[in-house]
C-alpha cells in the first residue's frame, strides 16, 4: 500500500461511513477523484480503489487549512 494512503477505521457495517463528493470532471464510473470535508480534516480518495468490503477505499488525510490553500493555489494558476 502507498505510504501516503490511510484505510478508514470508521467504516460502517452497511457500507460507506463518509459522505463523499465526486469531481464534476469525472470521466465515468471508475477512477474519479472524491473528497469529503469535515470540521478538522479533508479526505481525498479515488473511486477505482473502492471495493465491496471497503466502500470508502483508501484515502489521504489533509488538514482543512492545507486543503483550502491547495484549492486557492489552483485558482491562482500555481500548478500549470
Amino acid at each position: 500500500m502507498n505510504q501516503g494512503w490511510k484505510k478508514s477505521t470508521y467504516s460502517a457495517t452497511d457500507g460507506c461511513c463518509t459522505k463523499w463528493r465526486k469531481s464534476t470532471y469525472s470521466c465515468g464510473a471508475e477512477g474519479c477523484v472524491k473528497f469529503s470535508e469535515g470540521e478538522d480534516v479533508v479526505l481525498l480518495g479515488d473511486t477505482k480503489l473502492e471495493t465491496d468490503t471497503d466502500p470508502d477505499g483508501p484515502y489521504q488525510i489533509y488538514s482543512v487549512a492545507a486543503w483550502r490553500n491547495f484549492i486557492a493555489g489552483i485558482k491562482r494558476g500555481e500548478f500549470g
